[in-house]
């Protein structure tokens, strides 16, 4: 009596997300190009020249099929511009531009963006950006615009004191009308260290794109009930203080204030 050996299963490569390659523009071009004398619904064959520009600036990324080695999807922008994401159409609903909005997410996090922005474009395509967590625009003149905030928590340092921290960020009118509302008020747990660092317990971010009547960002800094700072958020000195100014907005980590002998 013999036994059957069982036989090598056939081995594929696992579907991989990379910078794209001169090939593989060529190879999205051909199916871009297939899919519009199709007439196939979402194709933006009509931004060639956009996607062209991504693949030289070594801004596109593109979503490489395990079997096929062949490009099946791009996306372009990075998530924190409008840009353009696409899935070759008979490979759609098989979770690849989940795939690369994730990845672009753990990009964007990487470089301390904190403010995803984008056009759902078509229109079709805003419940998929909702089930991805970003958040419509209201009042969006000439298109779809949405946005998505990436949160970041911080663990405060083991030695210091407990102290309370308020920022406000307003418009520009603050400047010379004390009855501007903020748009936002933050109130962060903190802790003052001994070299005179006030470290938050969460990032506090402003984004002038989901306020668009937003103009020159007026940001307010109180510590412990002193007011250090009610200025444009742009400056040096907000700067020096710990406002960073990122691609869609400013964020606070930490407040450096000078060290007061106690």
């Amino acid at each position: 009596m013999t036994t059957e050996l069982p036989q090598p299963t056939r081995r594929t490569k696992r579907s991989t997300i990379r910078r794209s390659s001169r090939d593989d523009v060529q190879a999205v071009h051909a199916w871009l190009v297939d899919e519009e004398e199709r007439g196939v619904h979402g194709n933006f064959l009509c931004n060639w020249q956009v996607v062209e520009s991504a693949h030289r600036d070594g801004k596109l990324l593109v979503y490489v099929d395990g079997v096929s080695s062949l490009p099946v999807g791009f996306q372009l922008g990075g998530l924190i511009q409008p840009g353009i994401l696409q899935v070759r159409n008979e490979y759609r609903r098989r979770g690849i531009g989940r795939k690369l909005v994730e990845r672009c997410i753990t990009l964007a996090y990487k470089r301390d963006h904190c403010l995803l922005y984008i056009e759902c474009k078509p229109s079709s395509s805003i419940p998929f950006w909702e089930c991805m967590g970003f958040n419509l625009l209201e009042n969006n003149a000439g298109g779809n615009y949405a946005y998505r905030i990436l949160h970041k928590q911080h663990a405060l340092p083991e030695v210091g004191s407990d102290i309370k921290v308020v920022i406000r960020f307003y418009a520009n009118g603050r400047q010379w009308d004390e009855t501007t509302p903020p748009y936002i008020t933050a109130t962060p747990a903190a802790k003052l260290t001994p070299n005179g660092t006030v470290y938050l317990a969460e990032r506090v971010l402003f984004h002038e794109g989901v306020y668009p009547t937003a103009r020159d960002m007026v940001v307010e800094i109180e510590v412990a009930g002193e007011r250090l700072f009610l200025d444009k958020a742009k400056y040096e000195r907000a700067q020096q203080l710990g406002v960073i100014q990122c691609r869609n907005g400013f964020y606070i980590d930490r407040i450096q204030i000078a060290h007061t002998e106690r």
